[in-house]
């Protein structure tokens, strides 16, 4: 009995020293593919947007079931800066969903700058960022938005406005007249 036990011992090693190389090539190479497996990443270019004038794009993702962050790179273009509005919609999961998560923002160079909307954006080059977690356990997840990009122009005054500050002017110049008027008589006096 002990002399199977050792034989079996000298074939196991010996099958590993045959198939040893070439189950460590494999492994390895598989866990240089995992980080593709495990997370999602999709990558989208809208190329270069002028700041005179307003646009608007869509994106969205279906069928997340794991980690995943889309990414949608864009050009600014221009002199003037914009602003821009952007509105998110997701599924959510009530029951036996899993925990999940959807972020989003806009990034420059790497950095994060907003996540609000509230900052207006000058020439450069930018990326909205999605990201988040699936639902596992075949749940699903899907996101749509859009985001809107509007020029920021100085504002044209109304003509009720321009009204009032010319006669705002005119009586502002007649009590400075008026005024020097007394002073000279005084003088004079």
């Amino acid at each position: 009995m002990k002399q199977s036990i050792t034989s079996l011992r000298f074939d196991v090693g010996r099958v590993l020293q045959i198939f040893g190389s070439r189950l460590i090539r494999q492994l390895l190479a598989a866990l240089i593919l995992v980080p593709g497996w495990a997370m999602a990443q999709t990558s989208t270019d809208w190329g270069i947007i002028q700041t005179d004038t307003t646009y608007t794009y869509t994106f969205s993702n279906s069928d997340i079931t794991k980690p995943f962050t889309d990414t949608y790179s864009f050009t600014l273009s221009g002199t003037e800066g914009t602003q821009y509005q952007m509105n998110l919609l997701y599924d959510s999961c009530t029951r036996g969903c899993g925990n999940m998560t959807i972020d989003y923002g806009i990034y420059q160079g790497g950095n994060l700058i907003d996540t609000s909307g509230s900052t207006v954006l000058t020439s450069g080059t930018y990326e909205l960022k999605v990201s988040g977690t699936g639902m596992g356990s075949g749940n699903d997840v899907t996101y749509s938005g859009s985001i809107t990009f509007t020029p920021m122009v100085a504002p044209v005054p109304e003509p009720s406005e321009v009204l009032l500050f010319l006669v705002s002017a005119g009586l502002l110049a007649w009590s400075l007249l008026r005024q020097r008027r007394q002073q000279r008589l005084l003088l004079a006096a």
